[in-house]
């Protein structure tokens, strides 16, 4: 699952994990707890700023639900200096935009467990 309110990157990432076997769901807006909850992805991609929303705030609800908490989080932002406030909100992982669009291939690798289906 991909959660970025900017198109391009929203459509490069799920272009190049596609590349890489993945089955991606993309979303401009955070879907709710629930829509979470009954996808089971497994792993967000979730940047930091959306439009009306503070992705720190839906890690936060992600990381302390028990039905979603096990979900690794790796959150994005184009803004310095927010690395504290990424671990704060429960996200496993943080990368700086831009970034190679390979690197986050590898993590996303490394979180991955079972299945291609995120």
């Amino acid at each position: 699952m991909v959660i970025d309110d900017d198109k391009g990157i929203l459509e490069s990432v799920k272009i190049i994990l596609q590349e890489e076997g993945y089955e991606v769901m993309s979303y401009e807006e955070a879907p709710t707890l629930s829509e979470i909850k009954r996808i089971k992805p497994q792993l967000i991609i979730l940047d930091i700023y959306l439009q009306g929303q503070d992705g720190r705030q839906v890690a936060k609800k992600i990381k302390s639900n028990s039905e979603t908490q096990h979900i690794p989080i790796i959150m994005i932002s184009a803004v310095s200096g927010v690395e504290q406030s990424v671990v704060q909100s429960g996200a496993d992982e943080f990368l700086a935009k831009p970034f190679d669009l390979y690197t986050l291939v590898h993590h996303v690798h490394k979180n991955i467990q079972v299945t291609n289906v995120f």
